[in-house]
């Protein structure tokens, strides 16, 4: 299914810059740590994850205008975490994956000091968790959500060879499908991220990286679940701080 979604990513995104012959490109490659928390409340039963370790890997290829107007983002990003369950719950150990495909369009608002671009825009995105399944009670789903994201990036600092850039952006889910179990009914979730890119350019093409993103959801959910819980609320939290390269042309 992500396979599909980023053929279909490429295909958007070819039609939409079909007419600029002088975009600028860039590639990026990072891999490194993750940290993931979950704390699952209702009147049932309620539990949290206790996080071991964790890691991961994005790619990103993005397309500026010629002017630097506009922007169009493509990633992939992919999580592999362990956790130790609750004493109740069995197995001890369970491993979850997430991952998670977006395509993201930017138009600049403003530009400060004439090299400082701040841009704002839309974004969707399709990700996809699984996990091994406790017993007696269900702590991690496995499900599907697509996201409609409203996004705001901006150029803190351009100097020299150190780019560093901010961003922001809330997610606002409107398909959610879960597999094997169920939280329950009237499910609704939303989505808060931000994020840090730190760029070295150390030739004209090539810059080291280093990410710093942070993710929250909540998702809610009325009634009896399948997973043993009722009028549930369940919490995440996503550190992901990985380091790798990128390449301009």
């Amino acid at each position: 299914m992500l396979k599909n979604i980023l053929i279909l990513f490429l295909i958007v995104y070819t039609a939409l810059n079909a007419s600029a012959f002088e975009d600028k490109n860039a590639i990026q490659f990072a891999y490194g740590p993750s940290t993931h928390s979950l704390n699952l409340n209702s009147d049932a039963f309620s539990a949290s994850q206790e996080f071991k370790q964790g890691q991961g890997l994005q790619i990103n290829y993005s397309r500026f205008t010629e002017d630097g107007f506009l922007k169009t983002e493509i990633a992939y990003r992919e999580l592999n975490n362990k956790y130790l369950t609750s004493t109740t719950l069995m197995p001890s150990e369970i491993n979850v994956k997430n991952q998670e495909a977006e395509i993201s369009l930017l138009a600049t608002a403003a530009v400060i000091d004439q090299h400082k671009f701040f841009r704002i825009g839309l974004g969707y995105a399709f990700s996809k968790q699984t996990a091994d399944q406790t017993k007696p009670n269900v702590l991690v789903v496995n499900n599907e959500v697509q996201v409609l994201e409203l996004k705001a990036k901006y150029d803190l600092y351009k100097a020299n060879d150190l780019v560093i850039n901010i961003g922001i952006g809330l997610g606002l889910p409107f398909r959610y499908t879960e597999y094997a179990v169920q939280s329950g009914v009237n499910i609704k979730s939303t989505e808060l991220n931000a994020n840090i890119d730190i760029q070295y350019y150390v030739s004209t093409h090539w810059s080291l990286l280093a990410k710093v993103q942070y993710t929250s959801a909540v998702t809610l959910a009325d009634g009896l679940g399948s997973r043993g819980t009722v009028n549930s609320t369940e919490k995440k939290q996503t550190f992901f701080l990985p380091i790798g390269f990128s390449y301009d042309f």
